[in-house]
């Protein structure tokens, strides 16, 4: 996924048995693969041994090529290409404040004077006020002679929109990816209903599309070849960890799940990291007598 989004494109290497069965997957980085067309709908992959330099070509069967969103049908764009101005935005105004930070005075006050110091009472002034900086003299009151006045700076409206302008760049690249600007550590507007809300969001909206997507690209790559008889091919994501919610929801459902007899009690131990128990493994019958107490209700009534 990480190749994807950055790079539009993501490659491994099918390693096939001699039943016609995969094995095993090699994934390689995308600036190690370069694309031949060899016909119609026909590519082959030369992929560079990012170790040993050894360059290898390997057919369009023998790789599993994921895809971002594509123009051609064949290679993906990334987000970071589609986007690219939202990011070179982004780098102006980090560089631009780096440079503020580097170069400009972002002094926090000011010490004004009624007369001109020369340079024996300048380095008296800023030594005595040297003696009230750093944590340990944090709090205490500074004495200032000579008709000294200390002024404290404040922010400034040109600083206020840029640090404004900051946060909607981090949402941008938040939409840019289809994610909340919490996960990106913009917590301006989060709060714990809200955060919660996001967190399943993140998979249902953002990682559910991605994970569709790479299911079909797999099952295509993968299982063109007849199947073995009397096995079943499902390639499919395991999300119910991202989903797992706080204790007393998880054991609720569990509760009616081993009530309605989906679940044993054996496999919702399993999930929680518990061993299994004797007796365990037997599926309730709560939901049969359910069903028989309504019917008996119902021929009572007639």
């Amino acid at each position: 996924m990480r190749h994807c989004l950055l790079n539009g494109n993501a490659y491994a290497v099918i390693t096939w048995g001699k039943d016609g069965q995969p094995k095993a997957i090699h994934p390689y980085p995308p600036s190690a693969v370069v694309i031949n067309r060899l016909g119609e709908h026909r590519y082959s992959y030369t992929i560079t041994e990012p170790y040993s330099g050894k360059a290898k070509t390997y057919l369009q069967e023998e790789i599993l090529h994921l895809r971002y969103a594509t123009d051609d049908g064949f290679l993906g764009r990334s987000p970071v290409t589609i986007c690219r101005e939202t990011l070179g935005l982004g780098l102006a105004q980090q560089r631009h404040g780096a440079s503020i930070m580097k170069d400009g005075m972002m002094a926090s006050g000011i010490i004004k004077s009624g007369e001109w110091l020369d340079s024996i009472k300048g380095a008296k002034a800023l030594e005595a006020l040297e003696r009230y900086k750093g944590a340990r003299n944090a709090g205490k009151t500074p004495i200032l002679e000579g008709g000294m006045e200390y002024e404290q700076l404040g922010m400034s409206n040109q600083d206020a929109e840029w640090l404004a302008s900051r946060r909607f760049t981090i949402e941008d690249i938040a939409r840019m990816f289809n994610i909340s600007p919490i996960f990106l550590q913009e917590y301006s507007n989060s709060t714990y209903s809200n955060f919660s809300e996001a967190s399943r969001a993140l998979l249902t909206i953002t990682m559910r599309p991605w994970l569709a997507n790479f299911e079909q690209q797999i099952k295509s790559a993968l299982l063109l070849t007849s199947p073995v008889p009397n096995v079943r091919y499902q390639v499919e994501f395991d999300t119910a960890d991202l989903l797992r919610a706080n204790p007393t929801e998880r054991f609720r459902s569990y509760e009616t799940a081993i009530k309605s007899g989906v679940m044993c009690p054996n496999e919702a131990r399993e999930r929680e990291g518990l061993p299994p128990r004797e007796g365990g493994d037997e599926f309730s019958q709560a939901w049969k007598q359910t069903v028989e107490v309504k019917k008996e209700s119902d021929e009572v009534k007639e």
